[in-house]
């Protein structure tokens, strides 16, 4: 009679302490600490998959599209109308590739930094990810954000 009750009480307590470890791991996970670093980490890899398509995609020529916004920006001496034309050609891309998101492209080694093309206030933004591309002498950053 003593061993049955020795080996249940003992299987009461590891049941217990299994219960207490599962307990302490549920209240340490925050939902919302997991949720948004998913987020997190789908919203950099959006940022880099649409460098990426812009950089491979063709459009409607043998160059792809950033190749296309250099070309616009060389023929004009990097000037205002070259950046508008490469803006139309990466706006329309960006607004159909990065629905549900802010953006901004700007390319920051031949001209330091000025916008390309954008759909929102920058300086608002918040929880932002970035891709770069190089493409000849001219470094493009997207940065994107949630609305």
């Amino acid at each position: 009679m003593d061993d049955k009750g020795f080996i249940v009480t003992s299987d009461a307590l590891i049941s217990l302490i299994v219960i207490f470890i599962l307990l302490a791991t549920v209240n340490n996970i925050s939902a919302d600490k997991s949720c948004s670093s998913i987020q997190d980490v789908v919203m950099a890899k959006n940022a880099q998959d649409t460098m990426e398509l812009m950089a491979c995609y063709k459009y409607f020529t043998d160059k792809t599209l950033i190749e296309l916004m250099v070309e616009q920006l060389e023929k004009s001496d990097n000037q205002k109308s070259g950046v508008d034309n490469a803006g139309k050609i990466a706006g329309e891309f960006l607004n159909k590739t990065l629905i549900g998101y802010n953006y901004n492209l700007i390319e920051i080694n031949k001209l330091n930094g000025t916008t390309i093309a954008s759909n929102a206030d920058f300086n608002q933004a918040s929880n932002v990810s970035v891709a770069s591309r190089i493409c000849g002498e001219y470094k493009f950053k997207l940065y994107i954000w949630n609305y």
